[in-house]
């Protein structure tokens, strides 16, 4: 009778286990319905930049997008403005967690619904005043703020973003000293290897790009006489020269130049910005290669012809003469050797990076000096230091993906400098210093520029005015160590071999010929720092130049192997060499040989000028029958070409030869003769 009541247990057993395990799997209830619920991602269309007591309205517009999978029927956008900043950890804090605490919070009712997967623009605007926030407009202040949007079915936010609002009370009396630097280059070559323009770079040269929003940025700069360092990659100058001309996809489609005024936009704006006194125009290495990198590969000497390259190449198409005291080095890699060659060149200005030498931490969080002395044996340097916390924001992937906010963002954390720190006594200024990456989005730039000229706590200032305003501490400092990444021993003997083949083409043609310098400069362009990561990338312009070069080299050569028949033992041969194609070559021809004399000499220095040219050398062999000759063909530079075996077949009778042969002869016959002679007889 116990057995029904042991089924019976393990049947509610197993019932109460399946029921856990299912409540188990299923997991909590409210993740589950945040998931299938509404969702919206904001970003900042607008923002006012400052507040003032002149105009204390903070207008705010965003775009929403529902990215859930159900509408919202009933919108509110809610504003929270939290306390006053008094650190800028606690600043750089509020933009990713909000404000800390609520000093004032406003909703308002927007009409109509969201649907799922739809987008609109929402906008909001509110007055703030001392009723609404205490001490407000009585003193300047950084705010943090926060964008929502709530669902005002349920109250509860579906999406929000984080960013600053700035308000002065009145004119600063010393404004912050800004040197800021524009990165123009530094990704990837506008045309490959092939001359071809790809895709990216018509795209970021469209009027919506990235490398146009940036152009049209400093060129409102210029126009407003607002200072900034301008560093320009020269090789996208003559890269973009050359498709203002017209030029060829890589699908194979061609753009005649009549089309390409994208590419004639982006020089004629970078011309105006060059042009004007406020703008300072450094110095840059032809292409934006790591100097660390290329002086670690002993590839010092192209450092120095890139440098002159690029100061000749943006003086020839911007007709502006670059400041040679200032340079930023690509990317801002230093070190100890690359600073020795900076220091080489006269360059007495370096815009750095901000760990190019030790920063020890500032009492109350305060910035760090922009600008310090480093020595390099009996001469010294003055390095420009952007500020860490700034270029953070600035290289931060998460707000590159909003722009607008990105830029108030970084604004906020200037006017937190500026807050923070006292105003010091005298003369003394404050200072700080940027580099804008040009990975920075195209919604940025115009953003950024405005709010910078527009903000009276700042002073825009030039690298050289940043010095002299703001000296450096006293004392010298040492760079940091660094390890720089560098190419590999095999793609630098690659690159060495291209180049000497270059050479050697250079030497073959006429003075003026455009091609060696065209592949000097593709070559120069394997060197740039992208392709420290992609060799593979860089190989391509490598093995370009070196097809180039050796279709060349075997045009020069004889088309195939030849072989003369002489009856004498001396005479001429005809020495047939290949077709040079479209241009003459020069190219030196030696024979050598050990059965062969040459009479009037075994080099001749020639240009090839037509198909099966003929050059002609005097011979003497010294023995008869096949005599081989070997036919080297060099380039004017001793670079060899290549060899061909010429075969000298002498058929001429010998007459010294001759009768010492005839004499031995006889000999034999008169001594065969004695023999028979002498036989006895029977």
């Amino acid at each position: 009778m116990a057995l029904p009541h042991m089924r019976m247990r393990s049947r509610t057993r197993l019932f109460f286990l399946v029921v856990v395990l299912s409540l188990a799997a299923a997991g909590p209830a409210e993740p589950a319905v945040a998931q299938s619920g509404p969702a919206v991602t904001l970003s900042l269309v607008s923002q006012t930049p400052v507040l003032t007591p002149a105009d204390p309205a903070l207008k705010v517009t965003v775009h929403a997008t529902n990215t859930g999978t159900s509408d919202i029927a009933s919108l509110e956008i809610r504003l929270t403005v939290g306390a006053k900043i008094l650190t800028r950890s606690d600043y750089e804090a509020s933009l990713t967690n909000g404000p800390a605490s609520v000093a004032l919070t406003r909703s308002f009712p927007v009409k109509g619904p969201l649907a799922a997967g739809a987008s609109r623009d929402l906008s909001v605007e509110v007055s703030i005043t001392s009723t609404s926030i205490p001490d407000v407009l009585v003193d300047s202040q950084v705010y943090p703020l926060r964008v929502s949007v709530i669902d005002a079915t349920n109250a509860t936010e579906v999406g929000g973003l984080n960013s600053a609002m700035i308000e002065i009370v009145r004119i600063p009396e010393k404004p912050l000293r800004l040197g800021w630097t524009f990165e123009v280059g530094g990704l990837a070559p506008a045309l490959d290897y092939q001359g071809r323009a790809t895709p990216a770079i018509e795209s970021t040269i469209a009027p919506a790009g990235r490398l146009a929003a940036q152009v049209a940025a400093a060129t409102s700069l210029a126009d407003h006489k607002v200072p900034f360092d301008l560093a320009i990659e020269p090789s996208l100058l003559e890269q973009l020269g050359r498709m203002r001309d017209g030029y060829k996809r890589t699908n194979g489609t061609v753009v005649e130049a009549a089309d390409a005024g994208d590419a004639g936009a982006i020089l004629d704006g970078l011309h105006t910005a060059a042009a004007k006194q406020s703008t300072q125009l450094t110095s840059e290495p032809f292409v934006w290669a790591s100097m660390p990198a290329l002086l670690h590969a002993g590839l010092g000497r192209d450092l120095k012809d890139q440098n002159y390259l690029g100061r000749t190449t943006v003086g020839s198409i911007l007709n502006v003469s670059p400041d040679l005291s200032v340079t930023r080095p690509p990317m801002g890699a230093l070190d100890d050797p690359a600073l020795r060659a900076i220091i080489t060149q006269n360059a007495s200005l370096v815009l750095a990076q901000p760990d190019s030498v030790s920063r020890p931490a500032q009492a109350n969080d305060f910035a760090p000096p922009p600008t310090a002395v480093v020595n390099e044996g009996n001469r010294s340097a003055t390095l420009i230091l952007p500020d860490p916390g700034t270029q953070s924001l600035l290289e931060d992937p998460a707000l590159a993906q909003d722009p607008v906010r990105a830029a108030q963002a970084t604004l906020g954390e200037l006017a937190t400098i500026w807050k923070q720190e006292p105003v010091p006594a005298g003369d003394v200024a404050r200072g700080v210093a940027i580099t804008l990456p040009a990975t920075l989005p195209a919604g940025f730039w115009g953003a950024f520029t405005h709010r910078v000229a527009e903000a009276t706590f700042l002073k825009p200032v030039t690298a050289d005015q940043l010095v002299t305003q703001v000296p450096p501490p006293a004392g010298t400092t040492k760079l940091t160590g660094q390890s720089p990444a560098s190419f590999r021993g095999s793609y630098t003997t690659a690159l060495r071999d291209a180049q000497r083949d270059v050479a050697a083409l250079r030497s073959m043609l006429p003075p003026g010929d455009p091609q060696p310098d065209r592949l000097d400069r593709n070559l120069y362009v394997a060197e740039s720092s992208v392709y420290l990561s992609d060799e593979r990338g860089g190989r391509s312009w490598i093995s370009s130049a070196r097809e180039t070069t050796d279709t060349v080299f075997h045009r020069a050569l004889p088309p195939s192997s030849q072989a003369f028949t002489f009856l004498q033992r001396s005479g001429a041969i005809p020495v047939t060499l290949g077709d040079p194609g479209p241009r003459p070559l020069k190219v030196v021809l030696r024979l050598e040989s050990p059965r062969v004399t040459f009479p009037d000499g075994a080099t001749q220095t020639l240009t090839l000028k037509q198909p099966n040219q003929i050059a002609t050398f005097a011979i003497e062999t010294n023995a008869v029958g096949p005599n081989p000759v070997i036919l080297t063909i060099s380039a004017p530079n001793g670079r060899v070409l290549g060899q061909e075996s010429i075969i000298v077949r002498s058929t001429a009778v010998n007459k010294i030869a001759l009768a010492i042969t005839l004499g031995a002869g006889l000999v034999l016959v008169l001594l065969w003769a004695r023999r028979w002679f002498r036989r006895p007889t029977r």
